[in-house]
């Protein structure tokens, strides 16, 4: 089982496919640019993290041993 979401799942896809290509209807089709899909992927990650409502950096007071 692969623990990628579906966004890493369409990127890395995306990345060995080709940029751009003509369907069955004769329509040119191009794929977003692949640092598009990255910069999408990052800000989508961004949000979730900041949505967690968890803090980035923990605050801990350090005793060293032997202390009062």
């Amino acid at each position: 089982m692969s623990d990628k979401t579906p966004i890493e799942s369409a990127i890395e896809e995306n990345a060995q496919g080709v940029a751009d290509t003509t369907n069955a209807a004769g329509e040119r089709v191009k794929l977003h640019s692949l640092t598009e899909q990255i910069a999408a992927d990052e800000y989508l990650a961004r949000k979730a993290a900041a949505r967690s409502g968890r803090l980035p950096i923990r605050f801990v007071k350090i005793r060293p041993p032997g202390a009062v």
